[in-house]
């Protein structure tokens, strides 16, 4: 049964932390030795995750259609690795509309000012959870989390310059596992910057109730329900972006309206930059390289780029509504002088992190409450006229269309030998099998139950399920 994290007995939030961390320092081989052929290493599960959506022409896990079920396969996996250390486990699912109540009510008026301030005090980054993240050096120094680093591989077909299993955009220097709460040096967003705030219970309750068909639902649900979790643990900083990004309003190269967005797409701009290849980044840095000789270069008059300028636009920058010497400025400083990279949790490094791994069964709940509650009218994985993910011309989208298998293997039951079993399903079947009215519900899993209660308080009411 897979429980609320703090809704878990003392004894059984502690076994998943502590069987994280045997999953962290236990390799494969060694695991399987020990505890079975089912076990797989956090690193090689990290680097099923990079693998997967590190790749330059597409993200075959984030960005379109297969979202929500290729991490549903992904966490089984994980479940079943953590099963053979610990048979009692269940992955706890994290209610992060729990944290947006607590917010709203411990700072009245201030929701949209102290989401940072709320991942810093909260008992789940505590050093008796996920840990407690230093402001001073961006890492968990103390509990059981402390000192975790990102494995080294500088063979592996997806990496970073340094050998990091991290995105190949990741210019971090540091082997440590690696937060900010903060992008760019914005710890605190105004309600006109809608794209990143904490997931509230309306916004979840909207993917019950407003959303109709199943095209809908899961385009809509790696942003407002689920993204800004990763955006705000992660972060972006570690550079200069801060003061290169600030100094374009007192410089005069653009207005202070315009800066706390410019801020939080950084990220984005980041990734996107790479995959159009405005950016480039070295193929192999020393473990020892200064951050000065192991960073991006730019294009060539990157302010001329189209791909450049279609990036600048989703931060708010258009070419029409300011000078060209101020445009190009803009654009070298986005791209080509400002130096930074997100935390881990903000990119395909993500699994390293253990606060990853309870945000995903939260979607797959939902999705099983809607099935139950408020059925799809249109259960069609592609209407005629839709788009099936964010990619290049190159890329025909794998992962994302409903007959594609996921990358990690599902544990479902046989419906000839009622037995369970461990297998490659397409994204459909994953769906079929979590969907308990609609589906076959052939997971060996159940949700304890469908109640937002402390939603209440806020004004919003989930339908009951008896």
């Amino acid at each position: 049964m897979r429980r609320e994290l703090r809704e878990m007995t003392k004894r059984d939030l502690e076994l998943f932390l502590d069987t994280f961390v045997t999953l962290y320092k236990t390799s494969t081989a060694g695991g399987v030795n020990v505890y079975g052929e089912n076990y797989r290493s956090l690193t090689d599960l990290c680097a099923m995750h990079l693998r997967a959506a590190g790749q330059r022409n597409v993200d075959h896990i984030h960005g379109g259609l297969g979202l929500v079920t290729q991490h549903v396969a992904m966490t089984m996996e994980f479940e079943l690795s953590m099963q053979s250390v610990a048979p009692r486990l269940a992955v706890p699912y994290w209610d992060y509309t729990i944290d947006a109540t607590q917010l709203q009510s411990k700072y009245p008026g201030e929701y949209f000012t102290s989401i940072s301030k709320m991942l810093h005090e909260s008992v789940l980054f505590s050093d008796e959870i996920f840990g407690r993240t230093d402001s001073s050096t961006s890492h968990v120094e103390e509990g059981r989390m402390a000192q975790m680093e990102i494995a080294r591989d500088y063979d592996f077909e997806v990496k970073s310059s340094r050998g990091f299993l991290r995105a190949p955009w990741n210019i971090n220097p540091s082997a440590k596992v690696t937060r900010f709460h903060s992008i760019c040096g914005v710890d605190e967003i105004s309600s006109d910057s809608k794209a990143l705030l904490w997931p509230t219970c309306a916004v979840h309750l909207s993917t019950i109730n407003a959303i109709d068909s199943w095209y809908d639902w899961s385009w809509n649900a790696g942003y407002a329900p689920h993204g800004p979790v990763h955006a705000w643990i992660g972060g972006a900083g570690g550079g200069n972006c801060d003061d290169e990004f600030s100094a374009l309003v007192t410089d005069g190269y653009t207005n202070e309206s315009k800066l706390v967005d410019f801020k939080i797409n950084a990220f984005k701009r980041l990734k996107d930059g790479w995959r159009s290849e405005v950016i480039e980044v070295p193929k192999y840095c020393s473990e020892d390289a200064p951050v000065s000789e192991c960073t991006w270069t730019c294009v060539e008059d990157v302010e001329e780029n189209v791909y450049a300028q279609a990036i600048l636009s989703e931060s708010g920058i258009e070419q029409s509504e300011t000078t060209s010497e101020n445009y190009a400025k803009i654009a070298k400083t986005a791209f080509c002088t400002s130096h930074y990279w997100p935390g881990d949790m903000l990119e395909a490094a993500s699994p390293a992190e253990a606060s990853f791994w309870p945000i995903h069964p939260t979607m797959e709940r939902l999705l099983v409450a809607k099935d139950i509650m408020q059925p799809f009218e249109d259960k069609k994985w592609l209407p005629s006229t839709g788009i099936i993910c964010l990619s290049s011309s190159t890329s025909d989208c794998k992962g994302h269309h409903g007959g594609d298998l996921t990358f990690w293997k599902s544990t479902v039951k046989d419906t000839k030998t009622g037995a369970f079993k461990t297998v490659h399903l397409t994204n459909e079947e994953v769906r079929h099998a979590v969907t308990p009215a609609t589906g076959a519900h052939s997971v060996p899993y159940i949700y304890a139950h469908f109640k937002w209660s402390h939603c209440d308080e806020t004004g919003v009411e989930f339908p009951k399920v008896e």
